[in-house]
């Protein structure tokens, strides 16, 4: 099984056993403008990951720091969300690929020779997006609070009549 390179791609075949191999990637907003969710407006994350090689599988140590921007819920301006995740990743041998069975375990095929990193950054990063994405109270644009505020008086002025 090949595995497409590109920047985010882990040389599997040159990391040699026990020892650490440290990678940092810079996280911005045309990350997110080549996939299909367009939640993230802007993001300015730096991701460091150190990977170390035993015998037949991989730790991947990710840190991840910055700040990303979302629309909000109410308002859809930008809200600024800080992101500060760590979190490991092991990666096995087996017959073949599974990402399924464990959060932290993925099975690759014997005959993978890279692995890409960025659909787990990926999901790392829309996972901190809240739920409920909403600026502070009193911090929501204005104009459009208002606009927000007609609308549920008219459609609350429709079911009244009802």
């Amino acid at each position: 099984m090949s595995t497409k390179h590109n920047e985010y791609t882990i040389d599997l075949l040159q990391l040699q056993e026990n020892r650490y191999y440290e990678y940092d990637f810079r996280i911005g907003k045309d990350f997110f403008a080549s996939r299909e969710n367009s939640d993230v407006l802007d993001c300015d994350v730096d991701v460091h990951l150190v990977v170390r090689r035993h015998h037949e599988s991989y730790e991947l140590e990710f840190a991840c720091d910055g700040e990303l921007s979302a629309p909000c819920d109410r308002c859809l301006d930008p809200v600024s969300i800080p992101v500060g995740v760590d979190y490991d990743v092991k990666l096995k041998y087996g017959e073949e690929y599974d990402d399924t069975s464990s959060d932290d375990l993925i099975i690759i095929p014997y005959g993978m020779t890279g692995f890409d990193v960025s659909p787990l950054i990926y999901d790392t990063l829309l996972l901190t997006i809240p739920l409920r994405c909403v600026h502070p109270e009193g911090e929501c644009n204005i104009e459009m609070s208002e606009v927000l505020r007609r609308h549920n008086n008219e459609a609350s002025d429709e079911s009244d009549e009802e």
